[in-house]
C-alpha cells in the first residue's frame, strides 16, 4: 500500500497510507490539515492499479510536486515531494512491515503513530577463559579543545566589553517591523548605453516613484542604495496592518515600474527595464547609529532575509517570507516558491510569491464563540426582525481584538441563507480611495476578479443590473461604472465632466442607493462595513444616504468600529442615534471574564502543551481580550513568550487604540493586533518565529526589560 511521510507542517512526522482514495483539505476532508494556506478541499490522493496518484481539486494556492504546480492528475514515485500550503509530504518506498503506519480512511481522524521500542543493544561478551564481571559505564571521550579564535577576535571582544556593560540607549528598542527591499534589475548595464547624467535621470526617477508608493501606504524609506530602496513599515510609527501595507506598496511599485519601463523604452530605446521586490516581517533591533549625525536604523535577521528574498525574486515579482505570508493569506493571492537557499544563512528560507490582492478576502476559520450569549441573542433578534421586513442599523463597538469581527461572522452565519450579504472594510491607509468599502461590495456583487479585463467587468455589471427597471438603468449604470473605474461612453463622460464635484458625488450616492433599493425589493439585504473608525468622509456620506433606505426597506446597515470620537465613523454613529434611534441597536463588547477566557483558551489545541501556571499567566495577561489570548498562547507555545526570571514593563506606542473603558490595559499597551491575527502579544526577548506573528504596535525599549530579583521559577509580570 503506498504511503507518504509528512516532513513539514502541522502534521510533521506522521505517515499516511493511501488505500483507494484520500481527500486532503483544511475542512470537510478525509485528511484534515490545520494549515491556513490549504484550501477547504485541496487535493485528492488515490491508488490507480497499485500506483499512487494526486490531483488538485481547484485549490487557491495549487498542488506542487517536486517544485512544479500540477495542472492535472500526476502519478507519483518514491522520493517525490508534494507541497500543499506550508505542508510537505514525501512519497516513501513500499515498506516491508514497519508496524508504524497511520491509516487515513474516510471519516476518521489522523492519529499519531505509536513509537516502537528500540531494539536492545547487544551486550559485549568477554572471552570464555575470563570470569564474567559487570562492566562500569563507558567513560565518554574527553571533549576536543575549543578551536582557536581568529586573530583579533579576542582583542575586539575585550575592547567592546565596556560598551556591552553600559546601559542601552533609551531610544533603542526591539520592534516588529515589515521590511521591503526593491532593486532595479540590470541597472549596471545602463551605464554602458547611457551617459552618466542620463543614468541618473532614469534611475533617479524610478527610485522617486518607488518612494512615493511606499509613502502612500505609510512606510518609511530608510536607505537609498543607488538603484534601489530599503523601506520599513512599523518604523518610526507602528500600524496594526503593517504587513498588508507593505504588500500593497510592493504591488504598487511593480505596477509603477511596469508603466515606467514603457516610458524608458519609448524615450531611450531600452527594453527589459524591471525590478525585484522582497518583503519580510519579524522582530528587529531599532536604534541610533553613527557619530556626528546619528540615524535610526533597523537591524536583524528580518531585514537580512528581506534583502535576500529580493535578490532571489524573479524580475517583476515580489517574494515574501513565511511570517509575512501568514499575515496576508486571507487577503492576497500567494504562490509557494519553496525553500530558497540564501547567502549567509545555514538554513533555507521558505518563500512565497505575492501575486495580487483578492477581490473578496477569504474568511478566516472561526474560533469558538465563548462568553457572548447575550450578544448572540440580540443578533438573532435583529435577523428575525430583518426577515420580517424591518430595516435597522447595528453597531458593534469595542477595542481592537475584542471580538467585533467574530460577532459579525456569527451574524453572517445566522442570516446568510435569508439575505443578500454585502461586506466591505475600511483601511487605515485608504483615504486616497473614496467609497473604498462600498466599492468592494459592488465589485464582489458583480463577481469581478482582480485584473479582469474591463470589457468583462462592464458586461457583468450590465447583466447584474437587469434587476433595475429599464427607465432607471441609464441613470445608474454610468455612475456605478465610475465607481468601478470603468471607461465611460463619450456622452456619459461629457455629462459627468459638466457636473461640479459636489454634484457628481451626489449623483454617485443616488445611483448607489437606487441599486441597493432594487436589491431590497427582491429580499432583505445586509450592508456590513468593518472598521468604520477609518472611514473617509465620502464613505460616511454615502452610508448616511443609506440610513433613510434602512428606515423604509428591509436593509440592515452594520458597522464595526472602535471608540474614536474624532473619526468619521463616530459622526455616522451620532447621526444614527440622533435621527434614527428607533432603528438602532448598539452592542458594546466588554472583556471576557476569567472563566470565559479559560474556557476559550481550552478550545485551542496548543493549550494542551502548556502548564497550568502558564495558562493562568496567559489568562491574566490577555485581560479578557480574545485575540490577545490567542496570540499570548502562540507566543508561549513557540517559546517566544515571557522569559523566566525577567520582568517586562511594556511601553505603549502611538498605534494603541483608545480603550472603551478609559483605562490602558497591559494587552493593549503591549500589542495592537489585527483581525487576521497578524500580531504578537507582549514584548519578547526571543526572535519571533512563525506562526507567532509580530505585532505592528509592540515595542520593547531597552529600559523596559530588567532582571527581576524574584524567584526564577515564578516569572513576574508588570504593567
Amino acid at each position: 500500500m503506498p504511503s507518504l511521510l509528512v516532513t513539514d507542517g502541522p502534521l510533521a512526522g506522521r505517515r499516511i497510507d493511501v488505500d483507494a482514495r484520500v481527500l486532503v483539505g483544511r475542512v470537510d476532508a478525509d485528511l484534515t490539515i490545520d494549515d491556513e494556506l490549504i484550501s477547504r478541499r485541496h487535493a485528492e490522493l488515490r491508488t490507480v492499479e497499485g500506483a499512487l496518484e494526486i490531483e488538485d481539486r481547484g485549490s487557491l494556492n495549487g498542488t506542487w510536486v517536486n517544485g512544479e504546480r500540477i495542472a492535472g492528475p500526476r502519478t507519483l514515485a518514491p522520493g517525490d515531494v508534494i507541497k500543499l500550503g506550508t505542508t510537505s509530504l514525501e512519497v516513501e518506498p513500499e515498506p516491508e512491515d514497519t508496524g508504524r503506519t497511520v491509516l487515513a480512511p474516510v471519516g476518521e481522524a489522523l492519529r499519531p503513530p505509536q513509537e516502537l521500542e528500540p531494539d536492545p543493544e547487544p551486550v559485549a561478551q568477554a572471552p570464555s577463559t575470563t570470569p564474567v564481571v559487570s562492566e562500569a559505564p563507558a567513560t565518554p571521550p574527553p571533549a576536543p579543545p575549543p578551536a582557536p579564535e581568529p586573530p583579533g577576535v579576542s582583542t575586539l571582544r575585550e575592547a567592546l566589553a565596556p560598551v556591552a556593560r553600559q546601559p542601552s540607549n533609551p531610544e533603542d528598542e526591539l520592534r516588529p517591523v515589515t521590511a521591503l527591499f526593491a532593486d532595479i534589475v540590470g541597472s549596471t548595464s545602463l551605464g554602458e548605453r547611457l551617459a552618466s547624467h542620463e543614468v541618473k535621470v532614469v534611475v533617479g526617477e524610478c527610485v522617486n516613484r518607488m518612494t512615493r508608493a511606499v509613502e502612500r501606504f505609510g512606510g518609511t524609506v530608510q536607505a537609498y542604495m543607488g538603484d534601489g530602496i530599503a523601506a520599513f513599515f512599523g518604523l518610526p510609527h507602528a500600524h496594526e496592518d503593517d504587513p498588508e501595507r507593505a504588500a500593497r506598496a510592493g504591488l504598487a511599485i511593480v505596477d509603477v515600474v511596469s508603466d515606467y519601463a514603457r516610458e524608458v523604452e519609448a524615450a531611450w530605446g531600452i527594453s527589459g527595464f524591471n525590478l525585484r521586490v522582497g518583503i519580510n516581517t519579524g522582530e528587529t533591533a531599532v536604534g541610533l547609529v553613527g557619530h556626528a549625525d546619528p540615524q535610526s536604523v533597523a537591524l536583524g535577521d528580518t531585514t537580512n532575509v528581506a534583502a535576500r528574498l529580493q535578490s532571489s525574486a524573479e524580475p517583476g515579482t515580489i517574494a515574501v517570507g513565511k511570517p509575512t505570508a501568514q499575515c496576508l493569506v486571507h487577503a492576497f493571492v500567494l504562490e509557494p516558491l519553496g525553500e530558497l537557499a540564501v547567502k549567509g544563512r545555514d538554513k533555507p528560507v521558505e518563500a512565497w510569491r505575492l501575486v495580487c490582492a483578492q477581490t473578496a478576502a477569504q474568511a478566516a476559520p472561526l474560533t469558538p464563540l465563548v462568553g457572548r450569549e447575550e450578544e448572540v441573542r440580540r443578533l438573532k433578534s435583529v435577523v428575525e426582525e430583518l426577515a420580517e421586513g424591518r430595516g435597522q442599523m447595528l453597531f458593534l463597538l469595542g477595542d481592537a481584538g475584542i471580538g467585533k469581527t467574530r460577532l459579525l461572522a456569527e451574524l453572517r452565519q445566522l442570516a446568510t441563507s435569508r439575505v443578500t450579504w454585502l461586506e466591505g472594510r475600511c483601511v487605515s491607509y485608504g483615504t486616497e480611495l473614496p467609497y473604498g468599502p462600498l466599492v468592494q461590495m459592488l465589485r464582489s456583487w458583480v463577481g469581478s476578479e482582480e485584473g479582469e479585463p474591463e470589457l468583462s467587468v462592464r458586461t457583468k455589471l450590465r447583466a447584474k443590473l437587469g434587476l433595475l427597471p429599464a427607465s432607471e438603468l441609464s441613470n445608474v449604470f454610468p455612475y456605478l461604472s465610475r465607481l468601478l473605474s470603468l471607461k465611460l461612453e463619450p456622452d456619459d463622460e461629457e455629462r459627468m465632466r459638466s457636473l461640479a464635484p459636489e454634484e457628481l458625488a451626489g449623483e454617485i450616492r443616488r445611483a448607489y442607493r437606487t441599486w441597493l433599493a432594487s436589491l431590497a425589493r427582491q429580499g432583505p439585504a445586509v450592508v456590513a462595513i468593518e472598521d468604520v473608525h477609518w472611514a473617509d468622509s465620502s464613505t460616511r456620506e454615502l452610508a448616511e444616504d443609506l440610513l433613510e433606505l434602512a428606515d423604509l426597506a428591509p436593509v440592515l446597515l452594520v458597522a464595526t468600529f472602535r471608540l474614536d470620537t474624532a473619526s468619521e465613523g463616530w459622526r455616522l454613529r451620532m447621526r444614527v442615534l440622533t435621527d434614527y434611534a428607533h432603528r438602532a441597536t448598539e452592542l458594546s463588547l466588554t472583556p471576557l471574564g476569567d472563566g470565559a477566557a479559560r474556557q476559550l483558551l481550552a478550545t485551542h489545541a496548543r493549550s494542551g502543551s502548556l502548564k497550568v501556571a502558564e495558562l493562568e499567566q496567559i489568562v491574566q495577561g490577555a485581560e479578557g481580550n480574545p485575540l490577545y489570548l490567542e496570540e499570548l498562547l502562540n507566543a508561549f507555545a513557540d517559546n517566544t513568550g515571557f522569559v523566566r526570571g525577567l520582568t517586562w514593563a511594556p511601553t505603549a506606542t502611538q498605534a494603541r487604540s483608545p480603550s472603551c473603558s478609559g483605562r490602558t490595559s497591559f494587552a493593549s499597551s503591549a500589542a495592537i493586533p489585527t483581525r487576521s491575527t497578524c500580531s504578537s502579544t507582549a514584548c519578547s526577548s526571543a526572535p519571533v518565529s512563525p506562526p507567532c506573528r509580530p505585532a505592528a504596535g509592540a515595542s520593547c525599549t531597552a529600559r523596559s526589560v530588567r532582571r527581576s530579583s524574584a524567584d526564577p521559577e515564578d516569572p513576574a509580570l508588570e504593567g
